[in-house]
């Protein structure tokens, strides 16, 4: 992983974007012309309220489902949207650069999802009409707000009931004086798998 090119790149996506504004075409434009550099088939999927930008990778067996990479390029009102979510586009980014050279059974889309604070209207777009075509999907990665991290107490609040679905992991955190030092995974069952070899990865780097 390149940091100079996340923070580059990260740099680049936080300033305010709202819909149809030139930095919110600017991103999906650099979303797009990346893709395009690293050699994926790039789209452009307009599906009518904003537009979704995928970049396509061929597998070898084209009928195994697909592995999608993805972060929304849209932020919230009065904002710059540098965590929320410049950071998981950076961060898709630099995955979509890393994957680029590798050959793989499985087709890999990378995707910039427009939308997403308005409720998840890019990638649903993306999910129904995948679903109409037949595209199975084995595993989806989101990318979502990967760039904060402080070791103060008291610098994590947790959103309300998420104790009651996670509550060991709730209580490690409380533990912990409420720290902001970690990166959260959150997978349903047939994620089992990939969740497991990212905590390996993890425990690697630590």
């Amino acid at each position: 992983v390149r940091e100079a090119d996340l923070m580059r790149d990260l740099t680049q996506i936080a300033t305010p974007r709202p819909p149809a504004s030139a930095h919110h075409d600017a991103v999906r434009d650099l979303c797009a012309e990346r893709f395009a550099a690293l050699g994926y088939t790039v789209e452009r999927f307009d599906y009518g309220t904003g537009v979704n930008v995928l970049g396509v990778k061929p597998g070898a067996d084209a009928s195994a489902p697909r592995v999608i990479v993805s972060a929304h390029y849209d932020h919230g009102a009065a904002c710059p949207g540098a965590d929320d979510n410049g950071s998981g586009v950076a961060g898709v980014l630099e995955a979509a650069r890393l994957l680029s050279t590798g050959r793989y059974q499985r087709t890999l889309v990378v995707a910039c999802w427009d939308e997403e604070e308005r409720g998840l209207i890019g990638s649903q777009a993306y999910a129904r009409r995948a679903q109409a075509a037949g595209e199975a999907v084995a595993v989806a990665y989101v990318f979502e707000m990967i760039g904060y991290r402080s070791t103060e107490p008291e610098s994590q609040r947790l959103p309300t009931g998420l104790n009651l679905v996670f509550p060991r992991q709730s209580a490690q955190i409380r533990e912990n004086d409420n720290r902001g030092d970690f990166i959260t995974l959150i997978a349903d069952e047939g994620a089992r798998a990939p969740v497991a070899a990212m905590e390996r990865a993890a425990a690697a780097l630590s």
